[in-house]
């Protein structure tokens, strides 16, 4: 007798409920993305740039969401806070040049 042809078990991939909207969202960001200078005569980056220079903590927080939590590094040499640790104890030495950076807003208070 001939062998019966089993079908593969579970969803086929890339058809769940996630990937058909992760798909979909990812589609109609880019077309909003693509009417903002026609419609509102601005970009993405511009906007990103006014949340950020309006609150940039907040701005932190929303990216922050979207960084992976469970990142690994391997160093030839050592950890990556052994490095983390290593660029602390040079930007803390004697010989560490100091840069200052002011915000804009604090430019013009100061004006």
């Amino acid at each position: 007798m001939g062998s019966v042809a089993k079908r593969p078990r579970g969803r086929p991939p890339k058809t769940g409920g996630w990937q058909q909207l992760s798909t979909r969202l990812s589609a109609e960001w880019s077309k909003a993305c693509d009417l903002l200078p026609v419609e509102h005569n601005t970009t993405l980056a511009q906007k990103m740039a006014q949340a950020i220079a309006d609150d940039p903590m907040r701005a932190l927080q929303v990216l922050s969401s979207y960084i992976p939590k469970n990142i690994q590094v391997e160093l030839n040499e050592g950890t990556f806070s052994d490095a983390l640790a290593q660029a602390s104890v040079l930007m803390r030495s004697e010989n560490a040049t100091p840069i200052i950076i002011e915000q804009e807003k604090e430019k013009k208070e100061q004006e």
